[in-house]
């Protein structure tokens, strides 16, 4: 497998999208891969943040009104993770940076 040259890409990107790739959009659980998609086009993000829902979105519960929280099983989130990611590294050929929002911590 060759080594992408991520210089090579890296200078090929517009000043906006260099900007964009210093910066953190956010998704939630129970949001699809085409909205992620919009926003890595619109904002050029370089690394997503799960927010604090997102246990919920693995775990289960639903606290929210609009029932976005709802029990996944894990093959199907890392599925999730996986083409969420794929839709950021299509745009720029960059690896997207994932992160949770979970200050709780894990509650098992």
């Amino acid at each position: 497998m060759q080594t992408p040259d991520f210089q090579k890409i890296i200078d090929g990107l517009t000043v906006e999208q260099k900007v964009g790739q210093m910066f953190m959009g956010n998704i939630c659980g129970g949001e699809t891969v085409d909205f992620a998609r919009r926003n890595f086009e619109k904002y050029h993000f370089g690394a997503l943040q799960f927010s604090g829902v997102f246990e919920r979105f693995v775990r289960g519960g639903n606290y929210m009104p609009c029932g976005v929280c709802r029990n996944y099983p894990l093959d199907e989130v890392a599925n999730f993770i996986f083409r969420v990611k794929q839709a950021g590294k299509t745009l720029t050929g960059l690896p997207v940076i994932m992160a949770g929002d979970q200050e709780g911590g894990t509650r098992l």
